[in-house]
């Protein structure tokens, strides 16, 4: 968990590559399910083309499907999701049925200021949707995909009011599923306002810890 600019995708692959285990996040698990076109990504992908948000319920379904794949068996990081209490109770579900219980919940605390700030200096790449960083990761060309070559913009999320307004929404939520995550001692906090190697480290401690 953390806002938007907190690192969760950085800190996400980290653990990944040591772990062994999936990254699973959850926009590039949509987008994977409409590229294929099958089951539950042919149903996102006809209310995608519509124009309108994925209800829950989809994307629960392409949650469990990826849940089921083989390389999850070990364990998985999921960055994204839940989003919000519903989400969380029906992720429960899902991973009751598969034996598969959360083992922790990591939320990333990051002042809004700095999520602004952090996030106005995000560049995508419009071909791949690789990330860049024009402070943390910044791009060896300007301006330049270091994979695909293609070209880097600001998104539109990512423009200061956009922020601000995706924080409300996230904060509004993130408190609930704190709160929901926390009684079940599920719940560790790290402080996102560091060095990315100190907040890696401190996560990995959190993970250590007995609930």
């Amino acid at each position: 968990m953390g806002p938007p600019g907190a690192g969760k995708g950085t800190q996400a692959r980290s653990l990944m590559e040591e772990m062994g285990v999936p990254h699973i996040s959850t926009g590039e698990m949509i987008r994977e399910a409409i590229r294929r076109d099958k089951g539950p990504g042919a149903k996102a992908k006809s209310i995608v083309d519509a124009g309108k948000l994925l209800p829950d319920d989809v994307v629960l379904k392409i949650v469990e499907e990826r849940l089921g794949q083989e390389d999850c068996r070990r364990g998985f990081i999921l960055d994204g999701y839940p989003r919000n209490v519903s989400q969380a109770k029906d992720l429960d579900a899902v991973l009751e049925r598969q034996d598969m219980p959360l083992d922790r919940v990591i939320e990333l605390v990051l002042d809004e200021k700095i999520v602004v700030h952090r996030l106005t200096l995000r560049r995508t790449c419009a071909q791949c949707g690789r990330v860049f960083h024009l402070e943390f990761n910044r791009p060896a060309a300007e301006g330049i995909c270091d994979g695909c070559q293609g070209s880097l913009a600001l998104r539109e999320d990512d423009e200061a009011d956009t922020i601000r307004n995706r924080l409300k929404v996230y904060r509004h939520s993130a408190e609930a599923l704190a709160a929901y995550y926390g009684v079940r001692s599920l719940l560790k906090r790290v402080e996102a306002d560091q060095d990315v190697q100190e907040v890696g480290r401190e996560l990995r401690e959190a993970l250590k810890e007995d609930s």
